[in-house]
């Protein structure tokens, strides 16, 4: 028998459902999505999916008044955005069984609201089904990723051509300083270092930070261990000058956030900064390199591809 009950944070069995999950992405583990909902609180329930007392499926979500939604995927102190990817969190070929039992119980304990299942990925399970059981798919946006090939050579030689000679004049150019690239640990300097990055890199990031979302920061960069986080910098004439925040996640690298030192943005440090940790994920043996939500030019220009978004809407 197939039945849902709420379940908590601490259910034993989270992680091991994380490693066997082909729907499930970094956000919906559970230590991120406790940190989110520290750091943003809001009425939720995580609601696990049972075969008997076999626990086959998760689906955390949160609600209010009108909506349902799957937690994490709201936007935060009003407006931000902070999670890329909505998803449950199931053993394989239990996908539709999860949703299909998942939406039932929802209905019967919030009927009359939305269900707003926001972020879904293309290439998730999960989207094959919820748009064969409702087909009215929305796309709201695009997470463009990399499939990294076996070596740096092999990356450079599937660029376009005119990428390619652009990327290498970058890199020249990069090479008349003194410069070096590395991934830090996550101490209270370093922490303060890429906040500070972030916050000089544009007008719109500064305004970005506020003291309530730089606590969100601090947070995870303290909290996510060093398996799953990194914490990459570039300095030049020992100045750091870029950082990025990225995840790992199984075979994955995820682009979570960057900054810089506009100062020297003249050697693209930005850039070459996600560059040369694209090139250490090749060295790592990954295969996929995501730069998450956003179509910024340059990610096609670095060869990426598309992988849309999608949200449905379902009245319970």
């Amino acid at each position: 028998m197939v039945y849902c009950k709420s379940i908590t944070f601490d259910e034993p069995q989270w992680d091991n459902l994380i490693q066997l999950s082909n729907t499930a992405s970094f956000f919906q583990q559970r230590q991120w999505l406790r940190i989110w909902v520290e750091n943003f609180p809001i009425d939720h329930e995580i609601v696990g999916v049972f075969d008997n007392e076999k626990l086959i499926g998760i689906i955390p979500i949160s609600f209010n008044t009108e909506r349902v939604n799957l937690l994490g995927t709201t936007p935060v102190l009003g407006k931000e955005q902070v999670c890329d990817f909505g998803d449950t969190v199931c053993l394989p070929e239990y996908e539709k069984i999860v949703w299909t039992k998942g939406i039932e119980y929802l209905s019967k304990k919030y009927p009359g609201k939305t269900l707003s299942l926001d972020f879904i990925k293309e290439n998730s399970p999960s989207f094959l089904i919820l748009n064969t059981l409702y087909n009215n798919a929305l796309v709201t946006a695009t997470s463009p990723y990399i499939n990294l090939p076996k070596s740096w050579e092999g990356y450079l030689e599937v660029l376009k051509k005119k990428d390619r000679h652009e990327l290498k004049r970058k890199l020249r150019r990069l090479e008349t300083v003194k410069y070096r690239v590395y991934q830090a640990d996550s101490t209270e300097e370093n922490q303060t270092q890429f906040i500070s990055l972030m916050k000089q890199s544009a007008p719109e990031k500064e305004k970005f930070m506020t003291e309530l979302m730089e606590k969100y920061f601090t947070t995870l960069l303290k909290t996510i261990d060093n398996e799953r986080l990194v914490l990459w910098f570039m300095e030049i004439d020992s100045i750091p000058v870029a950082g990025v925040l990225a995840f790992k996640f199984k075979n994955q690298l995820l682009l979570y956030n960057s900054g810089m030192n506009l100062e020297y943005r003249q050697l693209s440090v930005g850039l070459l900064t996600k560059i040369l940790l694209m090139k250490r994920g090749i060295e790592w043996g990954l295969n996929i390199f995501d730069f998450l939500q956003g179509n910024e030019p340059y990610k096609y220009d670095l060869g990426a591809v598309d992988n849309n978004l999608y949200q449905f809407n379902i009245v319970l």
